[in-house]
């Protein structure tokens, strides 16, 4: 029997989910942070659960290294949470990659399918374009940070080579921002200053500030001094009361607002704080164009695209012809979609509904269905958005007919995609039995959940996994699925 405290000599055999070395001793599964496969290491257990035969332990010694074990660049990897295989170079870390996803899928997926080499990260450093740091407070003294593994304590950096050499200078100004006017960060539901949120796409800095409170003191200063060191940054307040780990709240207060244009793929586009943008640029570029050529768009194509956002790749696509219908529950989402659609002169190419696809998805199945059947449309139901999302729901149906080519686009969130979804898809490919589906997914455990139920209808063709988040234990994946 294993006892917490002993110390176990142990061979790694294994890579787990959270990039943990694995081992065995006699029925115990034991799991070892920053020890990698093939290596011999001596182990201190710190916790054996009582349910399971598994214990998880503390690296104290390698006692013979994996040839592919190099030295972290970062000083604070063995304590921020930020990166997981720092320790591992770069090439080996595709493979785990790629395993770790062939194994996820593997324990729920029955069908045969076939995982293509991941997709590298060029650069696989400082490609980030987002940071949200917390605040906290380090003996006694205000600082920014990343939460430790497995914990609320924050690990104080003064950077991080994920991101850049951008993040150090903001981060300072703000930090003497907060020290100069003696402003409380929030802990435990008192105080005000919550997080610091940055995204840097194409030189344009956009910088939030979340707090519980839009009264900052002396914010115009803040403002000088971050224009100081970029200009035309923009600033902004969040407001977020709310007692849990999300980080951003749903109001949004402008301290400077400079308008900040990009292009992506060709479609002109702006930075606001609660913008989504892949955190990669090298490859979400990779990712939209491998997206664009599965679908192959063209005039008789029409796209669902379920998790929207502000609805870029269906702009994309629509730039090629097709027909756009973008959901999405956040309503700044829509609107910034709609703004974008109008700007590229593609705003007749697309229907933008707010609404939460687990609600909007079956019900614009239903009134397809019923457009076809030329009955009635039940009109019943309080879950929708609003009497607007009804009326989009109700046109974007009935243009179906005009189309061949029906393909549901699918980027939901980690939780994956809910069960009235999968159903909606399934009726969906009824009504046209050529439909196709194409999943991106940040989450192989959800994906493959999904994956399960999916292939009981429509057959894998093709899954690609990218380094998405490289140096860290996340990747995404891109799975096209079709009759």
């Amino acid at each position: 029997m294993l006892k917490k405290g002993q110390i176990v000599e142990v061979e790694i055999t294994d890579i787990g989910v959270n990039a943990e070395g694995i081992a065995h001793i006699s029925d115990y599964t034991v799991f070892v942070p920053f020890a990698l496969v093939g290596e011999k290491v001596r182990a201190e257990i710190v916790h054996i659960p009582s349910s399971k035969p598994i214990a998880f332990a503390k690296l104290v010694e390698v006692l013979m290294k994996s040839k592919h074990r190099i030295e972290p660049v970062c000083k604070y990897f063995l304590e921020c949470g930020g990166c997981d295989y720092l320790h591992l170079d770069y090439k080996e870390q595709l493979k785990y990659k790629r395993n770790s996803v062939i194994n996820t899928l593997s324990k729920m997926v029955k069908v045969p399918f076939q995982v293509e080499e991941v997709i590298p990260s060029i650069p696989n450093m400082g490609y980030r374009n987002k940071v949200q740091l917390p605040f906290g407070v380090v003996k006694g003294k205000v600082v920014l940070g990343f939460y430790k593994k497995g914990s609320n304590d924050i690990c104080p950096i003064d950077e991080c080579l994920l991101h850049g050499s951008w993040l150090t200078p903001i981060m300072k100004a703000t930090l003497d921002y907060v020290n100069d006017n003696k402003i409380r960060v929030y802990f435990k539901g008192k105080g005000l200053l919550r997080h610091l949120v940055i995204r840097n796409i194409d030189s344009n800095i956009c910088v939030t500030l979340v707090s519980t409170s839009k009264n900052l003191p002396n914010i115009n200063s803040f403002y000088d001094a971050l224009n100081a060191i970029y200009k035309n940054t923009s600033l902004y307040i969040n407001i977020n009361k709310e007692t849990t780990n999300v980080i951003m709240g749903n109001e949004t207060f402008e301290i400077k607002n400079i308008p900040q244009s990009l292009s992506v793929m060709g479609i002109k586009t702006s930075l606001n704080p609660l913008s989504f943008f892949q955190v990669n640029d090298n490859i979400r570029e990779k990712l939209y164009e491998d997206v664009i050529k599965i679908i192959n768009p063209s005039e008789q194509t029409i796209v669902i695209d379920a998790y929207s956002g502000v609805g870029i790749m269906g702009a994309i696509m629509a730039k090629s012809g097709a027909q756009i219908i973008n959901i999405d529950e956040i309503s700044e989402a829509i609107d910034d979609a709609n703004i974008l659609y109008k700007l590229n002169g593609i705003d007749h190419k697309a229907y933008n509904i707010c609404g939460d696809s687990t609600f909007v998805l079956p019900r614009l199945a239903e009134a397809i269905l019923v457009n076809q059947s030329h009955r009635a449309l039940d009109s019943s139901n309080d879950k929708l958005a609003s009497n607007d999302s009804e009326e989009s729901i109700k046109k974007a149906s009935s243009i179906f007919q005009s189309y061949n080519d029906v393909v549901v686009l699918l980027d939901p969130p980690r939780k994956g995609v809910s069960e009235e979804v999968i159903v909606a898809i399934e009726k969906l490919k009824t009504i046209y039995p050529s439909l196709r589906v194409v999943y991106i997914s940040c989450n192989p455990a959800t994906l493959a959940r999904d994956l399960a139920k999916l292939t009981s209808f429509l057959n894998i063709k093709s899954i690609v996994p990218y380094d998405m988040f490289a140096q860290t234990k996340h990747l995404e994946a891109l799975c096209y699925l079709a009759q």
